[in-house]
């Protein structure tokens, strides 16, 4: 079952997806620019695409994406300034 949510974090309302998959959840936050997305999902794509996103890792919550350290950045959103060990709560405005 898919779960969606809209969720408020720091006064910007984003799009929380999850959906329980095998042994862990598929996880994916989707602001007005751009998306957060676990292990599941690859950052090539999101490059091939030109889209704004980080990949997170070994998330199983809200919670855990948002302390989460960006694990991938897209070349789109490290031009926007969010790069690879930047915690994801630090860096979520920009998306």
């Amino acid at each position: 079952m898919m779960q969606i949510d809209s969720v408020e974090i720091g006064g910007k309302v984003y799009q929380f997806f999850k959906s329980d998959l095998g042994n862990a959840p598929l996880l994916f936050l989707k602001g007005s620019r751009g998306y957060a997305m676990c292990g599941y999902l690859n950052i090539e794509t999101a490059n091939k695409i030109g889209d704004i996103a980080v990949r997170v890792t070994g998330v199983k919550t809200l919670e855990d994406m948002l302390s989460a350290k960006v694990a991938d950045a897209s070349q789109e959103a490290q031009k926007i300034g969010i790069k690879p060990g930047d915690e994801l709560k630090n860096v979520i405005e920009k998306l």
